[in-house]
């Protein structure tokens, strides 16, 4: 998975806990200038989760 965002905001840390939790791999992109911050995002990535939970859960 590969976010886009700054190091140093602070909905882009927020984004990050959530696959590191979770043991979801994620790439992380820095973006040059300014990237809209979406709270749905944080939201998708609980809802996937891992393993075969997370699986039951997409159906």
């Amino acid at each position: 998975m590969k976010l886009i965002g700054s190091p140093r905001r602070p909905f882009a840390r927020k984004v990050r806990i959530v696959p590191a939790e979770k043991n979801i791999p994620f790439e992380l992109l820095v973006a040059r200038g300014s990237t809209p911050d979406s709270p749905v995002i944080p939201e998708y990535l609980d809802g996937i989760g891992s393993g075969a939970e997370a699986d039951s859960r997409r159906l």
